[in-house]
């Protein structure tokens, strides 16, 4: 068996039901477990996978990130079963048990986000004032808000293909349009469709240089670089939701969640709150 082109065939199979991001991601932690294994995929034994589990909790992984390697390998693992016609992969694959305490870490305050937006500011980045503000006012994905086209600038309400491959509505207020406006003004750069391009060619940004981006402003503007990550925008638009006293459902509609389990976490409190609260108990 060629494990490149089974590899291969896997990965086409999922992205028929799963997105592309997802997708990769699962090929990387398939790839980090033959790499620990060193040998062929069907010789592979309980041990092995049990390995590679304590493997993951030595690099101090989170729980939750070694749960994902695991449904990974499962997955892998079922496809070839159900598909290639030879031995079967016979193991079992616990999932690492989790007390259900939800609640999100390193999250970007209004006052972190203001301050990156200073930093965009002096430097007159009206790109990066735009992307911004677009997935803070809007909630979008990153994989969203890269799929804007000039055309959409001025619309109250633009779909996107979601989470899925689901097409989703994103609600554009009025001060957005102003800043996709700005931006438009300054770009510059013709003979592309969409909003945001890199600005040394006319190819739509990916999810690596929106990162980059942020990354940038997250340094100038001294903040905590684990808080300087993309989505941080979308969790900071479903926690300002929250104080606005819209309800779980009308969040999740915004957000595009189809199980609302997902939108609750923005209900609670976040750890450095919890702490907060601990402290003042003294």
């Amino acid at each position: 068996m060629d494990l490149d082109n089974t590899i291969n065939s896997f990965k086409n199979e999922a992205l028929k039901k799963k997105s592309e991001n997802t997708v990769q991601a699962y090929v990387t932690d398939i790839e980090q477990f033959i790499e620990h294994i060193r040998k062929d995929i069907f010789d592979i034994s309980q041990a092995d996978v049990d390995s590679f589990k304590k493997h993951c909790f030595d690099k101090k992984l989170k729980p939750k990130t070694i749960n994902r390697k695991l449904v990974s390998l499962r997955r892998f693992f079922n496809y070839i079963n159900k598909n290639i016609d030879t031995n079967k992969i016979c193991v079992d694959i616990d999932m690492v048990k989790i007390q259900r305490q939800e609640y999100l870490e390193e999250i970007l305050e209004k006052t972190d986000f203001e301050r990156i937006i200073r930093a965009a500011q002096q430097k007159k980045d009206t790109k990066a004032i735009a992307l911004f503000y677009g997935m803070y006012l809007t909630g979008a994905r990153v994989s969203e808000i890269i799929q804007l086209k000039i055309d959409d600038a001025d619309n109250d309400i633009v779909s996107v293909k979601g989470k899925g491959q689901k097409y989703r509505d994103l609600f554009v207020p009025d001060s957005l349009k102003e800043y996709f406006n700005d931006y438009l003004q300054d770009r510059g750069i013709e003979g592309s469709e969409f909003m945001f391009v890199n600005s040394n060619n006319r190819e739509p940004m990916t999810r690596r240089s929106v990162d980059r981006l942020v990354k940038k402003y997250g340094r100038l503007a001294r903040i905590k670089l684990s808080k300087a990550h993309a989505h941080n925008f979308r969790h900071l638009y479903a926690f300002s939701l929250v104080e606005r006293g819209l309800t779980l459902d009308e969040i999740a509609d915004l957000l595009g969640h189809t199980d609302i389990n997902t939108t609750r976490i923005y209900s609670r409190k976040t750890k450095k709150q919890l702490l907060r609260i601990i402290k003042n108990l003294e």
